[in-house]
């Protein structure tokens, strides 16, 4: 739901103070940080059991939480009226808007705006997430990354640069850009958009010839935040 449709259903309230029922124990009203409560600057909320799980804002961006209820309900809600979705994996709480998702708790609240999901309390749009498969850690010392690379390896080129090894197809093996495993997660890399190259194989002795450019494995490391998108993302 947009704002300006938010704001045409919450004039149909007979009583503004207590909103407009949506579904069962759901309301519409003004949000708690609406610094207004009229005019074309406030803020719209959706309360659960009077727990406020969705904002709306005028400028477009839309924020939604689980509030602290980790339920079957509180995310059938969120499908219903957000553009967020709120589902957990593997005992975290995660958000999906299109093709990006982001993990953090059952009281983060997660935004979208401009159509970019955010990473929270930021306006920094979400990298690129890629799962790798098994967790990997040390270079492995019974098997040389070099001459046989598998999905998840990561390798250090000459100019300092990181890719991390990632099946496509049968058997096949290509080099994303890696800027380190996902704390929340580690069976997750922050990554980018696209396919580094469709030429940047990865196979035994693609690898072997990159050795002379200065390539060697490393071992996985936590992202710390210093993501740098490539041109044209």
């Amino acid at each position: 739901m947009y704002w300006s449709e938010v704001a045409s259903e919450f004039s149909r309230a007979r009583n503004k103070w207590v909103g407009r029922c949506l579904s069962p124990n759901t309301r519409l009203r003004v949000s708690r940080v609406s610094k207004v409560d009229v005019g074309p600057e406030r803020i719209f909320g959706l309360f659960l059991h009077g727990n406020e799980i969705i904002r709306w804002y005028p400028d477009g961006t839309e924020e939604a939480s689980l509030a602290g209820w980790d339920s079957v309900t509180t995310k059938r809600r969120l499908r219903q009226y957000s553009a967020i979705e709120i589902y957990s994996d593997v005992g975290n709480v995660w958000a999906r808007h299109g093709n990006q998702r982001w993990p953090g708790s059952a009281t983060t609240w997660f935004r979208t705006h401009g159509g970019d999901l955010k990473i929270p309390g930021t306006s920094l749009n979400v990298p690129t997430l890629l799962q790798v498969g098994k967790v990997g850690g040390q270079v492995p010392k019974r098997r040389d990354p070099m001459s046989n690379p598998i999905e998840g390896d990561i390798f250090e080129t000459g100019k300092g640069e990181h890719f991390v090894a990632v099946a496509s197809g049968y058997r096949s093996l290509f080099g994303r850009r890696y800027f380190g495993d996902l704390k929340a997660d580690r069976r997750y890399v922050i990554s980018t958009e696209g396919r580094i190259g469709s030429s940047l194989g990865l196979s035994g002795i693609e690898m072997l010839s990159r050795v002379g450019e200065g390539w060697k494995p490393v071992k996985r490391f936590l992202w710390k935040g210093s993501y740098t998108p490539t041109e044209g993302e």
